[in-house]
């Protein structure tokens, strides 16, 4: 037996009510809680989904609440493996082989400055398009990370114009998720948000220190070849975005339309 619509949502706001305020994953535990509860419905047919929810949700109301940490870590890893998968498409390659081509074609260091201009454009546009796309998901649990990573290839591509600075971009992210992780499991929840700034102005003072520091080994070879390739990093990260969205459209449509 499927669940309608209303029950569908009715888990949703129990969840809602109960705490767990980012969209994604209350949805990732409403799928499991509807799985769970068509499966004890199927074995006694003559009990209602109230009765059998209500049960339910005693016996693991505790342990559900409990795992909405490590559901938040798993969102944010699919988003960065999805990111580097980005990486490793056909469109990507032609891109890339385009690339090259001009680079080796045309002395384009000269429109250093039309390229600055153009990558800066793209960093609204993509940066625009998150919020617009986003705004009807409302809450989500990687909407900090998707923003961190947008503002992170903005410094890379837009102000510090420094190749090696991607090489730390994704590590650092992963590193800051697992540091995240690790604060709020060993400090009190009113110190948690101190304990994430400093670790946060850490690491972004470290990553611009060797931003910085990594700035000699640029040759112009090196940065006219940078002018291209930040467009292979915004389509990816565009992408990225835009395959997000539409997971999470085609996975819980029947929640967020209106209960029939």
């Amino acid at each position: 037996m499927k669940l309608t619509r209303t029950e569908l949502k009715f888990i949703d706001n129990y969840l809602l009510n109960s705490g767990v305020e980012y969209l994604d994953v209350r949805m990732e535990l409403n799928d499991h809680i509807a799985s769970a509860i068509e499966r004890e419905i199927q074995k006694d047919t003559s009990q209602t989904f109230y009765e059998v929810f209500k049960d339910y949700m005693v016996r693991n109301k505790k342990s559900l609440l409990q795992a909405c940490d490590l559901q938040e870590r798993k969102l944010r890893h699919s988003i960065v493996t999805d990111f580097l998968k980005n990486f490793l498409t056909k469109e990507v390659l032609f891109l890339l082989v385009l690339i090259l081509f001009i680079n080796n074609k045309l002395n384009l260091i000269a429109f250093q400055e039309f390229f600055s201009v153009l990558s800066l454009a793209m960093f609204v546009i993509v940066l625009c398009f998150y919020f617009i796309s986003f705004k009807k998901l409302r809450k989500i649990s990687t909407g900090k990370l998707l923003i961190g990573l947008i503002g992170l290839l903005f410094y890379c591509v837009v102000y510090s114009q420094n190749i090696f600075g991607l090489l730390i971009i994704l590590p650092s992210l992963f590193l800051l998720g697992q540091v995240r992780f690790t604060i709020k499991k060993a400090i009190k929840e009113e110190f948690v948000v101190v304990a994430q700034v400093m670790v946060g102005m850490l690491a972004m003072v470290l990553f611009i220190s060797f931003v910085e520091w990594s700035r000699q080994f640029v040759t112009s070879e090196m940065v006219t070849f940078y002018f291209l390739f930040q467009f292979i990093l915004w389509f990816v990260l565009f992408k990225t975005l835009l395959n997000y969205k539409k997971t999470i459209l085609k996975k819980y449509k029947c929640i967020f339309e209106k209960a029939s």
